[in-house]
């Protein structure tokens, strides 16, 4: 018996970008590859993070997605971190962390009902290896990845962390905003003072809540981690 065609097969990448039931970091990702013509993603198998940043400085504009491996540079720091970040925001591209998270630890529950039905919160080893520590991917890359040996709750397990993660980075975030932060300008290298009514930097929120938007150039709808993660 033939198998059914999907119908995503017969969509442009824009169409199923703009489908209300495409999650908002999968629409962003749609629209890059309908944008740029391209579904390129480059792993940066590099040491260093001017290495990393010059990498990523050069090809840019033609990827869709940067592949890294944070845990070989030798001195991976905050600046990786926001360097990488900028240079993602300004070139449109998704920071992809290449963890291959796999940790069974002794609280992952087996089942996401088991998850959901915890009273008392568990830090389990995979939840801190993935929000803490000096990486803390969570709170940086765009999307990650997972084995499936710990079975299929690793996922959910992942996603409880991210959200608290970013729900605590969010509140900070607001907070450094709404008070007029100074903020190094891209542009001319200066600082300028942020205005929380005229700001055009888009919200920083979760995935499930974050509005839809088309990539363009300088406008990152994701500014800090979106958690992503795919067995």
């Amino acid at each position: 018996m033939a198998s059914k065609r999907h119908n995503n097969r017969s969509r442009t990448f824009s169409s199923r970008a703009e489908s209300d039931t495409v999650p908002a970091l999968s629409s962003y990702l749609l629209s890059l590859i309908s944008i740029k013509q391209s579904n390129l993603c480059v792993s940066a198998d590099v040491h260093t993070t001017s290495a990393l940043l010059r990498l990523a400085e050069e090809i840019g504009d033609s990827i869709c997605v940067l592949k890294t491996h944070a845990d070989i540079i030798d001195d991976f720091s905050d600046r990786s971190i926001k360097g990488l970040q900028e240079i993602a925001t300004r070139k449109c591209f998704l920071i992809f962390e290449d963890r291959k998270f796999g940790d069974i630890g002794s609280k992952l529950p087996s089942s996401r009902q088991q998850l959901n039905n915890t009273d008392e919160h568990h830090e389990d080893t995979v939840q801190s290896q993935y929000t803490r520590g000096p990486v803390r991917i969570a709170t940086w890359a765009h999307l990650t990845n997972a084995h499936i040996f710990p079975g299929p709750a690793l996922i959910p397990t992942l996603q409880s962390a991210a959200t608290s993660t970013l729900i605590s980075l969010n509140q900070s975030v607001s907070t450094e905003i709404s008070t007029g932060t100074p903020r190094s300008s891209i542009d001319g290298g200066g600082t300028t003072e942020t205005d929380p009514e005229e700001s055009t930097d888009p919200p920083t929120t979760s995935t499930t809540n974050n509005p839809k938007q088309q990539p363009s150039s300088g406008a990152h709808p994701f500014p800090s981690s979106q958690l992503g993660s795919s067995s």
